[in-house]
């Protein structure tokens, strides 16, 4: 076999590879954001200046997992956004939290666990505003006691050494 005979024949074996990585490099790059795809497109690159079994396979790992990367954090980003959104409207139930401050909020970019974040805030906003309602309901029952013990004050008691030395007197 002569040289050009086993280039024809790399060239050859190639194709199908070539044709095997296209509808993949095509699905990635659709769902990859272009900021995010000089991995793949370097994994393409070196499939390109040398094609055989070795390349094909690192990137078409290489597609795949970016691919699969980008769905994931679409999915991520769609729940973010889900429970950010259910947080502000339980801050806005709960009426915790003033208007303003609460449209602030909804500005906020929806981090991975911001919602949680908020929910965590919400509950425990309130369950502050349910324990002052139980500490000024508790006062005020105090209060009144006291009031009502006052006003119908008995005689003070005397205590047993007390009333020991005035017997003694």
């Amino acid at each position: 076999m002569s040289p050009r005979e086993a280039i024809a024949f790399d060239e050859s074996a190639a194709a199908p590879l070539a044709r095997a990585l296209l509808p993949r490099a095509a699905r990635a790059l659709a769902v990859v954001a272009p900021d995010r795809r000089g991995p793949l497109l370097a994994a393409i690159d070196g499939f390109l200046a040398a094609p055989g079994p070795a390349r094909f396979l690192a990137c078409a790992r290489a597609l795949d997992e970016a691919a699969r990367a980008a769905r994931l954090d679409r999915l991520r980003t769609g729940h973010a956004e889900r429970s950010l959104e259910a947080a502000l409207a339980q801050l806005r139930a709960d009426a915790i939290l003033d208007g303003e401050t609460i449209d602030a909020l909804a500005w906020l970019p929806a981090a991975d666990r911001a919602g949680d974040r908020l929910a965590a805030l919400a509950a425990l906003a309130c369950a502050r505003a349910t324990l002052e309602a139980r500490v000024a309901a508790e006062a005020d029952s105090l209060r009144r006691a006291f009031a009502a013990a006052v006003a119908h004050e008995p005689a003070p008691r005397r205590s047993a050494r007390a009333a020991r030395a005035e017997e003694e007197r």
